[in-house]
């Protein structure tokens, strides 16, 4: 038999799920087969190990951690709900909207100064730059007042 086929069979019969001929028939493959023998018995083990770690609970545990979760759930709807949380938080925004109109003005203000200060600076040099094209042309010449001549002998 295939060991798929008396792995099956075997959780069956731990789940009660076999009919009484599939049930002889695991039986039989118990006497006969080492394999299936060793699987039934580690199945059984560990049915067995499952069974005893599983315990009910009391039903006042679930009362208590009912009532622990709301608990605290009130508190938490209470603080988040409180007026003084509500005003703290609308101010801050207020002032937050202010802040930021307040430094955005500042800012347009710069903005026009610097655009105000740049056409300036082209003006004075554009207007440089016509005083120094009006002048005429100057040819500098110089001599020393002591010059050497040096005359080669031969």
């Amino acid at each position: 038999m295939p060991e798929e086929k008396y792995e099956e069979l075997i959780e069956a019969f731990f789940n009660n799920e076999l009919s009484e001929r599939e049930e002889s028939l695991l039986f039989a493959l118990l006497g006969t087969d080492e394999n299936v023998k060793k699987y039934f018995k580690q199945s059984a083990f560990l049915k067995a190990g499952i069974n005893s770690a599983v315990e009910e609970f009391p039903p006042e545990l679930d009362e208590k951690i009912l009532s622990g979760v709301t608990t605290k759930q009130k508190r938490t709807h209470k603080v988040f709900n409180s007026k003084f949380v509500n005003a703290l938080a609308y101010g801050l925004a207020v002032a937050a909207v202010t802040a930021s109109l307040f430094f955005y003005s500042l800012a347009a203000e710069y903005r026009s100064e610097l655009k105000t200060v740049s056409q300036t600076l082209e003006y004075q040099n554009a207007t440089m730059q016509l005083i120094m094209n009006s002048f005429p042309s100057v040819k500098v010449t110089g001599s020393l007042p002591n010059e050497v001549i040096i005359n080669k002998k031969l």
